[in-house]
């Protein structure tokens, strides 16, 4: 068996809530060959609170009651992950549940605070969150799942 070399680069990878860092030791023979080990693993725990100051800090206007909504989306998709894969089975029952409403009217708030948002916001704050710019307003999905994102740490 050859040596392996000890030079790596670590890799953060998230599943399911959880981030493992991943060691990719390189053959030395040919650097294509990689092995993985799994060293470490923190779980992810933000807090619906800093969730919320985040998206304060970003500008989402606080006036639409899809402020509250979008905090909880955003929430229980940092909690889970693959809830962003369905969000209309997986995340707007509970936010509907959490906020007293029902699931229709999630998805019709939300889209009322991206139409505001898109409407009033800087366009470089835009860029830096969600990598668009004024022409490009993203859907409900594509707006929680870049939140979500954003809110992550790196």
């Amino acid at each position: 068996l050859p040596i392996f070399s000890y030079f790596s680069r670590n890799i953060s990878k998230n599943l399911n809530g959880i981030f493992y860092q991943v060691m990719i030791i390189l053959h030395p023979e040919n650097p294509k060959k990689e092995r993985k080990f799994c060293h470490m693993k923190t779980a992810v725990h933000i807090s619906y609170e800093s969730v919320r100051e985040t998206l304060r800090s970003i500008g989402l206007p606080r006036r639409y009651c899809g402020f509250q909504r979008t905090a909880y989306a955003v929430f229980f998709a940092v909690q889970d992950e693959e809830r962003l894969t369905n969000l209309g089975a997986l995340i707007y029952p509970l936010v509907a549940k959490q906020c007293h409403t029902s699931i229709a009217s999630i998805e019709s708030s939300i889209r009322t605070l991206i139409n505001d948002y898109w409407e009033h916001t800087d366009e470089d704050l835009l860029w830096k969150v969600f990598h668009r710019d004024h022409d490009e307003k993203p859907t409900v999905v594509q707006f929680i799942e870049e939140l979500t994102n954003y809110v992550l740490p790196e």
